[in-house]
């Protein structure tokens, strides 16, 4: 009787064993693919940036254009300046933005795995309460068949 309590203790770790290399493994495919996706996004902002930040120098140059008037005489640095300066915001945006859905995906695995921890642990006392009226089940019949 102990021997198959021993058995079926074992079986039932067996269980468990396998249960978490499977979900160790579909961890790691999931964090390979959130790997991928975030270098995806990272490669579309910086293209989206490149080109916002071109069109925002352009704009920049042109806003000094505007202004200059025969108060304020021209000078090719300062429009530069300028250009960079509205660049530079402009590039900002975009990283902000990309930092943003970066935290928002952060925030959201986060509250999973806080999910899937409670799942688990709810599941494992499920399992634990399972066993252990098995046992006690297994052990009673024993005891009536040893009456008999």
């Amino acid at each position: 009787e102990e021997e198959q309590n021993a058995d079926k203790e074992a079986a039932l770790m067996e269980h468990e064993a396998n249960q978490r290399a499977k979900y160790d493994s579909l961890e790691e495919k999931r964090k390979k693919r959130e790997e991928k996706l975030r270098k995806r996004e990272l490669a579309k902002c910086e293209k989206e940036k490149k080109v916002v930040m071109e069109e925002a120098r352009l704009m920049g140059e042109q806003a000094y254009k505007d202004n200059v008037d025969e108060n304020n005489k021209f000078k090719k640095d300062e429009m530069d300046a300028a250009g960079v300066k509205a660049a530079n915001v402009a590039g900002k945006k975009i990283d902000d933005r990309y930092k943003a859905w970066i935290k928002d995906r952060d925030k959201a695995e986060a509250e999973r795995k806080r999910i899937l921890k409670e799942e688990q642990a709810r599941m494992a006392r499920e399992n634990e309460v399972a066993f252990r009226a098995k046992q006690r089940e297994e052990e009673l019949n024993g005891r009536m068949a040893e009456e008999d």
